[in-house]
């Protein structure tokens, strides 16, 4: 492996961290504004990996 590798892999994990990370929050908002949290989807949105 080399370093530059060893950067791209880590930058792509904090990519993908960060929109995983925006998404739940999206979904936590939603579900608290909803008028049944228990019955909120939040099956969507999520990056593939």
């Amino acid at each position: 492996m080399t370093v530059q590798l060893a950067i791209a892999i880590s930058d792509a994990i904090a990519v993908l961290d960060k929109r995983a990370f925006g998404n739940a929050e999206h979904h936590r908002l939603a579900a608290a504004a909803a008028n049944d949290p228990l019955a909120y989807d939040f099956s969507t949105g999520w990056p593939q990996g």
